[in-house]
C-alpha cells in the first residue's frame, strides 16, 4: 500500500553546495505499522540530486547563474 503522505525536512541548499550536502530528510506517513518505503528522483532535472537512504543529496555542483531551479 502507498504511504499516504510524503514530506521532506529541510528544504534549502546554498549555491555552490558540495557533491553529497544534504538538502533534507524524506518520510512517509503509513497506516502500515513499521512499514519501509524507498525514495528515488523521477521528475524534473533528475541529475540535481540524489536519495541516499532517506536523504535527499547534491549530486552535482551548480549555481544559479547556470542552472536556476
Amino acid at each position: 500500500t502507498a504511504p499516504y503522505d510524503i514530506t521532506l525536512t529541510g528544504t534549502q541548499v546554498y549555491e555552490n553546495s558540495p557533491v553529497g550536502t544534504v538538502v533534507g530528510v524524506l518520510g512517509a506517513a503509513s497506516n502500515i505499522p513499521n512499514a519501509v518505503y524507498s525514495f528515488s528522483v523521477v521528475a524534473g532535472d533528475t541529475t540535481l540530486y540524489t536519495v541516499v537512504g532517506q536523504e535527499l543529496r547534491v549530486a552535482q555542483g551548480w549555481t544559479f547563474t547556470a542552472k536556476p531551479t
